[in-house]
């Protein structure tokens, strides 16, 4: 199958493969949006500047409804705090390099169900100047309002449930 193109602004509408004998591929074009269907069911889209892959609606830049596989490395965000702060959305792992006891306080569970976090006492003296997490408002961490880091060099994986507010699912 090819297609032709030209150089410059045209005009046009959807485009269908020749070969499908169903009729159900094509290339859907609308305002912001690009959407590739197989089969009559959109499998690849571009929505603005959002990715979507088995949804037609991402809320993201990259959304994936189904499995994903990867060959090579995983690169999560480490950001360092020294302060008390608010853990963002787009937060993976915070090392605290803190000079005095420091408050973080999580993101609402609202919209973050599988947001997964992890705390570390990089300078090793939460003994000493305490990282305390808070939830966001009435926002558990496993049913409790708070959760206080106070021994050294501890780490913690954090992890949102989208109901209560977080689980602690590891602490080393």
């Amino acid at each position: 199958m090819a297609y032709k193109y030209t150089k410059g602004t045209t005009y046009q509408g959807d485009i269908k493969a020749e070969v499908d004998l169903q009729r159900n591929t094509e290339i859907d074009f609308e305002d912001d949006y690009i959407g590739l269907k197989t089969s009559g069911s959109a499998t690849l889209v571009v929505s603005g500047s959002r990715v979507g892959i088995e949804t037609t609606t991402p809320d993201y830049t990259l959304e994936v409804n189904g499995e994903t596989k990867t060959f090579g490395g995983v690169y999560r965000k480490v950001r360092d705090v020294n302060s008390t702060s608010n853990i963002l959305t787009t937060d993976y792992l915070l090392r605290c390099i803190h000079g005095s006891a420091i408050t973080l306080t999580l993101p609402s569970k609202t919209n973050n169900h599988g947001q997964v976090v992890i705390i570390k006492d990089q300078t090793q003296a939460a003994s000493t100047d305490n990282i305390t997490i808070e939830g966001n408002g009435s926002d558990t961490i496993d049913h409790s309002a708070n959760f206080v880091i106070s021994v050294d060099k501890q780490c913690i994986t954090l992890v949102c449930d989208g109901i209560n507010g977080w689980m602690i699912t590891s602490l080393t």
